[in-house]
């Protein structure tokens, strides 16, 4: 009897020491488990992979959660204490790994959504850029809901959608004053004295006048939507240098764009002041004639001049597309 007693006695602890072994155990998958969790949920960008960056971007997290851990768990078993340590250290670095794995995808996910709507916005103007036509608003969907990416991409589509809003406001507004007849000849047979001709470059004027200060306006948004973003300060700081960085530039382009708008209108100008004060043409077969060919060359000067503007303004506005092409590729690259 006394002996099965000892025995019970004796394998008492080892029980009791093999349970407690189990608990911590399970406490350190749970514990693992749950950095996993974590490092899924957030939001927070990974912008580095290396081994030191991870080490020092997670150490204080990590000895903050094994001191919880070694306080609740492994207090009295040093080398539980040790394992858990560098463990949980190991799911920190590891989760860092496959977040930032996950993260390029989503930024390439981003990236690409966001050059899809970009190349449809420059294939719609260089379509409608011939005449007054509304382009269509850009899908509005985001790929990246989950992350900082899905900010950044509503962030530019807002932006797509403002310029194509204020330019197919400027178009409305010149459908509705019926500018594509400006230069027609039937149109001009019935303004013999320009009355409604003065009225249209006037009107027109203040349309793009108001298109330009939208536009300038829309840049200074930009500025502010960047520094609301629901983004981590890291990404909104480098987000704020790309836009300081290439905002002279594109309020450059922009400026330089309208002048080229409000040399057309000058052009138009001289042309009806070239018509008012030469009364040598006529309106025949839906054209304009004149007596004598010089009289001809110089209308045909004033319509070249028309058109040069506008091929200049359009090649400045590939360029400008060309260059944040450019951008998007790079940023394409850096993911590779």
């Amino acid at each position: 009897m006394d002996e099965q007693q000892n025995e019970a006695t004796s394998v008492s602890p080892y029980l009791k020491n093999e349970n407690e072994s189990k608990v911590w155990v399970a406490a350190l998958i749970v514990t693992c488990l749950l950095i996993v969790l974590f490092r899924a949920l957030s939001k927070k960008i990974i912008p580095n992979t290396s081994l030191g960056y991870l080490v020092g971007r997670n150490g204080v997290f990590a000895l903050l959660v094994w001191g919880i851990f070694y306080a609740v768990f492994t207090r009295k078993k040093p080398t539980a204490s040790k394992i858990s340590f560098f463990v949980i250290l190991s799911c920190f670095i590891l989760s860092g790994y496959v977040t930032n794995h996950q993260q390029k995808l989503q930024a390439r996910n981003t990236i690409r959504s966001i050059r899809s709507e970009f190349s449809k916005l420059n294939q719609n103007i260089t379509k409608t850029s011939k005449g007054l036509a509304l382009i269509e608003e850009p899908d509005m969907t985001i790929s990246s809901t989950k992350s900082e990416f899905g900010e950044l991409e509503k962030f530019a589509k807002n932006n797509f959608n403002q310029t194509i809003r204020i330019r197919n406001e400027m178009v409305r507004e010149m459908q509705a004053i019926k500018w594509e007849t400006l230069l027609s000849p039937q149109r001009i047979e019935q303004d013999p004295d320009f009355t409604e001709a003065w009225k249209m470059l006037k009107q027109a004027h203040a349309i793009i006048g108001k298109g330009e200060k939208a536009t300038m306006a829309q840049f200074d948004d930009i500025v502010k939507s960047a520094k609301t973003l629901d983004v981590s300060s890291e990404m909104r700081a480098g987000l704020e240098i790309g836009i300081m960085n290439s905002m002279e530039i594109s309020k450059s382009e922009a400026r330089q764009i309208y002048q080229y708008e409000y040399g057309v209108l000058s052009d138009l100008k001289k042309l009806f002041e070239f018509l008012s004060n030469n009364k040598t043409w006529i309106v025949s077969n839906n054209m304009i004639t004149f007596k004598t060919a010089e009289d001809a060359s110089t209308y045909n000067s004033f319509i070249a001049d028309i058109q040069n503007k506008a091929k200049q303004e359009a090649l400045l506005q590939k360029k400008a597309s060309d260059r944040v092409n450019v951008s998007l590729n790079n940023a394409s690259k850096s993911l590779e």
